[in-house]
């Protein structure tokens, strides 16, 4: 039986969460909508949001992302003292396997009996050294999966509370379109209106430990 390395493999890819379509909460009052003319003479009102600035500045975001973090931390500690913990059962059982070798090599054993004996303990504790390997494996693939599923929830936390904002915002703001992402190439001054929106977010936040 190989040693081996018991290890969570999860993506913690918390600090660039996807926030979808964020918008701010009340039309602004000093930085109205940006209005492009068409060919035909019409208007059409867009603003954009720097997705990178919201993710790193709205609270929620941020709080979610240290839970998260420190779940998996959690975790990693709870089976890297239980990997240490079966390393050190792992070695005693090696050492013993090699000793009776030694023996019986040596013809030390008094009888056949007694060889015997001591041969299916040694095999015994090797058996149950495997199902406590084969539990270390559930254990870290079960931990894997709760936090994949922990980012899953978040994401689809965000993406209602978003809709719902987004639905509510545009009905007072009246943007045609809003774009949102990590990098607009160029654009002029007036149609970013991340601040606000950072703004407006976390002011309606309200952190579920208070």
């Amino acid at each position: 039986m190989n040693k081996t390395s018991i290890i969570i493999e999860s993506i913690l890819g918390v600090a660039v969460i996807v926030l979808f379509v964020l918008v701010f909460a009340f039309r602004p009052a000093t930085k109205p909508a940006v209005t492009v003319a068409n060919a035909d003479g019409s208007g059409m009102t867009f603003a954009y949001i720097n997705l990178d600035s919201v993710t790193a500045q709205y609270q929620f975001a941020i709080d979610a992302s240290n839970k998260l973090q420190t779940k998996y931390e959690d975790a990693q500690v709870e089976i890297r003292k239980k990997e240490n913990a079966f390393g050190v059962k792992y070695q005693n059982q090696q050492k013993e396997a090699q000793d009776f070798q030694e023996k019986v090599n040596a013809n030390a054993f008094l009888s056949r009996e007694r060889a015997e004996s001591e041969m299916n303990r040694i095999q015994s504790n090797g058996e149950k050294l495997q199902k406590e390997y084969e539990s270390l494996q559930q254990l870290a693939a079960q931990k894997g999966a709760e936090f994949e599923q922990a980012m899953q929830d978040l994401n689809l936390q965000l993406r209602d509370s978003l809709d719902h904002y987004v639905a509510e915002y545009n009905k007072e703001a009246g943007y045609d379109v809003i774009f949102i992402g990590a990098t607009i190439l160029t654009a002029q001054e007036g149609h970013d209106i991340t601040s606000e929106v950072v703004a407006g977010l976390n002011a309606r936040y309200v952190p579920s430990d208070k």
